[in-house]
């Protein structure tokens, strides 16, 4: 288990020399993603990693009983639905 102190100190020998982070981890025995993280952390560079929808999903009040469809898939129900009554 790395210590506060030794957290503090990989982070300044990064930021100090020129020591990839592959190097810097093999030296600490340590995964180069996390000192990756350590870093970034303590320069304000975490990233947001909130997923978003692939799909965009709409609900339709009162119309499905609280069920939601996407657009598309409404569209070919009232198109299906339409040309089967009055055809």
């Amino acid at each position: 288990m790395i210590t506060k102190a030794e957290k503090e100190s990989i982070i300044t020998e990064k930021l100090t020399s020129r020591i990839s982070y592959r190097d810097l981890a093999k030296k600490h025995n340590s995964c180069f993603q996390t000192l990756h993280q350590w870093v970034n952390a303590y320069q304000g560079k975490m990233r947001n990693r909130q997923k978003t929808k692939k799909d965009s999903v709409s609900p339709l009040p009162n119309l499905c009983n609280g069920f939601v469809i996407r657009d598309d898939i409404f569209c070919f129900i009232i198109v299906f639905h339409f040309v089967f009554y009055f055809c």
